[in-house]
């Protein structure tokens, strides 16, 4: 994709369906359509669920924070040590969810 001058979902939302069909072949289409936030797969609620998480977003990566330009190093919100009292409160946030994963075992 990077080839072709895309390298974020919005440079491969300005493109069009025929460009995506032409470089991408039967997955241009999905590519094109998921770009733009349409997916008309049926949602399937019956899964058994895989994984559980929690997270806490800093105010430094929010969706209204300026973006990182593009190829640039991830910049670390820290380097202090493991915080077990802000792993113990993301786990509680989680245990509800996994009680009720093992009260459907």
């Amino acid at each position: 994709m990077n080839a072709l001058g895309i390298f974020t979902g919005k440079d491969m939302r300005n493109q069009t369906l025929e460009f995506m069909n032409a470089n991408f072949g039967k997955a241009g289409a999905y590519y094109y359509w998921i770009s733009r936030g349409v997916d008309e797969r049926p949602v399937r609620a019956n899964r058994i669920r895989k994984s559980v998480g929690a997270e806490n977003i800093s105010p430094a990566i929010s969706p209204n924070s300026t973006r990182r330009p593009r190829n640039s190093r991830p910049q670390f919100l820290s380097r202090r040590p493991f915080d077990f009292k802000r792993f113990k409160r993301l786990a509680e946030r989680v245990q509800p969810a996994l009680r009720a994963i093992e009260n459907l075992s």
